[in-house]
């Protein structure tokens, strides 16, 4: 491994997060200089840092990055989580210091197929998926990246092929993975804080093209149409894409190859896309493999009852349960307006009404599109969180006659909900379906500690609820 690494160089790692630590135990692993560095001073309460700590002798930093002494024989791997456009990096690269990135060291590593996929909304769940139907099938697939396990920790010698989550962050950072297949999911809006503009964001997105063998889009998407051929195309609505879904069947055009989903447990149009990406991801793995026909065809057969048993993953429209036939799905996740319209669009058609709770820290977004679709639709907005006044002033602003319930916290939001729900089904004379969403479109950190502690939150207080009924 060393040899494909400078070893005269000095590595320095900017993050003491999953990101930080995972490439500290890689040079660790194999005696190569670095230095660990963080902006804040104070690392008392980083638990996995002091556990690294207590089990590696190594140089540390944490402080003011600009007054770090640089040297042009550095090489500096920054964390996603740290901002290219942060005064330091730039002070760094005055003194010739090269910028890396945990991604771009695996990539030089590792010899093993990679799958590749980004997008908006929906990448964790068909990174997710990838990796269960090629495990179904007979592979060692690991999957790594931005979905938990840091790509670095991911490396070993046992591995049939990686599927690789990738951030705008870490793609911005290293734009030339190698890939045998590779996917942008969708386009929407998100990170708006750490970008100019949709543009940018949607440029650091498609860079996981630059270097990818079989290349995967989605014609559903506006954005696909910046996309250079020759490329295969995914869709849920044009019959002639190279994958289609075709009556609840995944439909692969020059294999003449179909896979019934019709007893997917998977809810919404949006989980079947992410479905009919992951099997033609999967393809385009067997297709660098030179599979025939006949053989992928068994395979996907080997693993249609895994297609058919997946429920999902936490905090991603994730079905709680219902109290006097209104039904609760946490969609945590949604950090972002995208994924809320994805939920929603996705979820509209099992439902006669639903109550969605908005809110958090809105990252700079647009709510525009979110109230023109909430506005034309049988859905009752009520909003909570730090930035809920931005979301109500965007209904204020447009030409809907939705005046928003505005409350402080989740908490509060839920029990408005149920209230609303509750009106409304003893007001009709026939028992309709109602759902509480859990979608906000926001990020969590007003409140919450991340996601998934908001979702957590929320399913603690619908359990209750439950429990009382």
């Amino acid at each position: 491994m060393q040899a494909a690494l400078e070893s005269n160089k000095r590595y320095l790692i900017v993050g003491t997060g999953a990101t930080g630590l995972a490439c500290a135990r890689f040079f660790a692993a194999n005696t190569l200089d670095y230095v660990l560095l963080d902006s804040r001073p104070d690392q008392s309460a980083n638990t996995n840092l002091q556990m690294f700590l207590q089990q590696h002798t190594c140089q540390c930093y944490f402080g003011n990055l600009e007054a770090f002494e640089y040297s042009s024989k550095d090489i500096m791997i920054l964390s996603p989580g740290v901002s290219l456009q942060e005064r330091f990096v730039a002070t760094a690269q005055s003194s010739g210091v090269e910028l890396s990135s945990d991604i771009e060291i695996f990539d030089r590593i590792n010899e093993k197929p990679v799958i590749a996929i980004t997008g908006s909304n929906g990448k964790t769940t068909i990174t997710t998926i990838t990796q269960k139907i090629l495990q179904a099938m007979g592979f060692n697939a690991c999957a790594a990246g931005n979905i938990g396990l840091a790509a670095l920790d991911a490396l070993a010698e046992d591995i049939d092929v990686y599927v690789l989550e990738l951030s705008s962050f870490q793609l911005e950072r290293y734009n030339h993975l190698q890939s045998v297949t590779a996917i942008v999911a969708n386009i929407s809006e998100d990170h708006m804080d750490r970008y100019d503009d949709l543009q940018q964001y949607a440029q650091a997105k498609f860079s996981i093209y630059n270097n990818a063998g079989y290349k995967l889009v989605n014609l559903d998407d506006a954005y696909s149409e910046n996309i250079a051929k020759p490329y295969a195309s995914i869709s849920m609505t044009a019959a002639d894409a190279d994958y289609a879904l075709n009556n609840h069947s995944i439909f692969i055009k020059d294999r003449d190859v179909n896979i019934d989903i019709s007893a997917s447990q998977l809810k919404g149009s949006h989980n079947r896309f992410n479905l009919l990406a992951a099997v033609a991801l999967v393809d385009g793995l067997l297709r660098h493999q030179e599979c025939t026909d006949a053989e992928v065809s068994a395979l996907f057969s080997q693993a249609l009852s895994l297609l058919n048993d997946f429920k999902g993953l936490p905090h991603r429209c994730e079905y709680i349960g219902a109290v006097h036939n209104i039904e609760f799905i946490n969609d945590s996740k949604a950090t972002n307006v995208g994924a809320c319209l994805a939920a929603l669009s996705g979820l509209q058609q099992d439902y006669d009404h639903i109550f969605v709770l908005l809110g958090g820290v809105d990252k700079s977004a647009s709510f525009e599109q979110l109230v023109e679709f909430i506005s034309q639709a049988a859905i009752e907005p009520i909003l909570f969180g730090q930035d809920s006044i931005n979301i109500l002033k965007a209904f204020q602003a447009s030409e809907s006659s939705f005046k928003p319930v505005c409350v402080d916290k989740l908490e509060h939001a839920l029990n408005e909900a149920y209230r609303q729900a509750n009106q409304l089904q003893q007001g009709q004379s026939e028992q309709q379906r109602l759902l509480i969403l859990l979608s906000p479109a926001c990020a969590s950190f007003d409140q919450f500690s991340s996601f998934a502690d908001r979702g957590t939150a929320f399913v603690s207080q619908v359990k209750q609820m439950m429990r009382a009924a």
